[in-house]
């Protein structure tokens, strides 16, 4: 849709921006009965700024939820992507389905793993680096990839489906399937996507699974009542017993405003809560959710025993052993008694400042880099609150300002990380097993077994070029 001027404050207020209003609207010109298939669906479908996300959601306690990216290559905007993920969590809600379209190849990008999560799941084409799709799965969550479903079409239906191996027999097991429509002519088939994706759809229907899409499916439903064939594919979808859950637009530039990134399910609840992640700092699409709570009950985390070792502790404890009196011990002739009676002493102060606790298992959260300092958070929240008014009034003033900002805040986020490593290389420097670590980390093989370094460098000269190596060629 392309018009004069956009801004986030007229599409939340203009309906010609409302899939559902336009829907609606279409529906009833055309038949005066017409019953909406929104009408059991009471969610509101908006925008939320990443820095207040958490704490409007953050109170949702045994809820299921799924966000979606396209972050138009997984490897280049892997930082990005974990900065976001980290300011979107909070204390009780992590998203348990991490959806990514237009991943890229990224196989052998060994930096992509998250904290709490099953390995990367991911599909991309073999003759191309564009293109592809990929899921992060929470650890606790049990599944099974369905080839059967996973259609990949380079450059026409790209895919990967997964079913949630429910262990409760009151919960029906899910389908969640990630889902890239490429655009680029002339390969790109809207018929051949369409069918291909309903085909999908009658399998998981005569399964009677309940079913989550997301992605990128590059058909503007903001054009159902101008296009012909978006508005036979979205009959279709509501046909097939889903309902559209992002209505407002999830692509905005300045003169043009398109909803391309889609969610789906066939599970229609009233309480459910969609909406859309109003930030740019991995691609020009905007991110978006689907949360649900009270649906799939809360795994509770097992515990462990474990010593909780807090430096109000520690100092407690120091001070304690500078009361004790080890006189006894000192006095003692015989060494193996001496030590009995050390060990004695010790362990009981031991116990007594570090006792085991039951303490539920760590929650496993994405962590934020390293040389992320507090005070770069604090720029990347004043980041996101330039964007917000930027989105909102789209001035030339708004747009320079937010730009200006957004290009220091990258230039000292790329310093902090220079400065960190080189930090770390000057400390090590002498320690070639450190060296080889922190090389690994800049190379993002740290958790890539497979890929050694094959570097050939003479023995007489291993650490001093090692060094230079990481000195001079990544902290650039």
């Amino acid at each position: 849709m392309i018009l004069d001027s956009i801004s986030l404050d007229r599409i939340r207020e203009d309906d010609i921006f409302n899939f559902q209003a336009i829907y609606e609207e279409y529906e009833n010109a055309i038949d005066d009965n017409f019953d909406s298939p929104f009408n059991e669906l009471q969610a509101n479908c908006n925008y939320y700024e990443s820095h207040q996300f958490k704490h409007l959601f953050d109170n949702l306690l045994n809820a299921t939820s799924y966000i979606h990216f396209n972050c138009c290559s997984l490897s280049s905007h892997w930082d990005p992507l974990n900065e976001l993920l980290c300011e979107l969590q909070g204390d009780k809600l992590s998203f348990d389905f991490i959806g990514l379209s237009e991943t890229f190849k990224c196989d052998r990008d060994g930096r992509l793993n998250l904290p709490g999560f099953h390995d990367f799941i991911a599909r991309h084409r073999t003759n191309c680096a564009r293109g592809g799709v990929g899921l992060f799965i929470k650890e606790h969550i049990n599944f099974k990839i369905r080839e059967d479903l996973s259609t990949f079409i380079p450059h026409v239906f790209e895919s990967v489906f997964v079913e949630i191996i429910s262990s409760n027999d009151a919960y029906p097991n899910n389908i969640i399937g990630i889902i890239y429509r490429p655009n680029t002519q002339p390969k790109a088939d809207l018929d051949i996507f369409t069918s291909t994706l309903f085909d999908i759809l009658d399998i998981i229907n005569i399964e009677k699974k309940q079913c989550v899409l997301l992605g990128d499916f590059n058909i503007d439903l903001l054009k159902y009542n101008t296009h012909e064939k978006t508005n036979i594919f979205v009959d279709n979808i509501f046909a097939q017993g889903f309902i559209p859950l992002i209505h407002k637009p999830t692509r905005i530039k300045k003169t043009s405003a398109s909803l391309i990134d889609h969610i789906y399910t066939n599970n229609i609840l009233s309480n459910t809560i969609s909406g859309i992640i109003a930030s740019d700092d991995i691609a020009d699409h905007y991110g978006i959710f689907y949360i649900v709570p009270h649906k799939i009950p809360c795994t509770t985390l097992p515990t462990t025993e474990k010593r909780i070792f807090s430096k109000i502790r520690i100092t407690r404890f120091k001070t304690y052993l500078e009361q004790i009196d080890f006189l006894p011990v000192t006095l003692n002739d015989n060494p193996e008694d001496a030590y009995c009676q050390f060990h004695s002493i010790y362990k009981k102060a031991f116990d007594i400042h570090f006792p085991l606790e039951n303490v539920k298992a760590n929650k496993k959260y994405i962590k934020k880099e390293h040389w992320m300092t507090e005070g770069l958070l604090t720029s990347m929240r004043n980041k996101s609150k330039l964007y917000k008014i930027k989105s909102s009034r789209p001035t030339e003033n708004n747009i320079n300002i937010y730009k200006t900002y957004v290009n220091k805040y990258n230039r000292l986020k790329r310093e902090m990380k220079k400065i960190y490593y080189k930090n770390i290389l000057e400390l090590n420097k002498n320690n070639m097993k450190n060296t080889w670590h922190t090389l690994k980390q800049v190379l993002g093989k740290e958790h890539n077994k497979s890929n050694s370094s094959k570097l050939m460098i003479t023995k007489s000269r291993t650490k001093i070029s090692l060094h230079n190596l990481l000195m001079n060629t990544f902290l650039k």
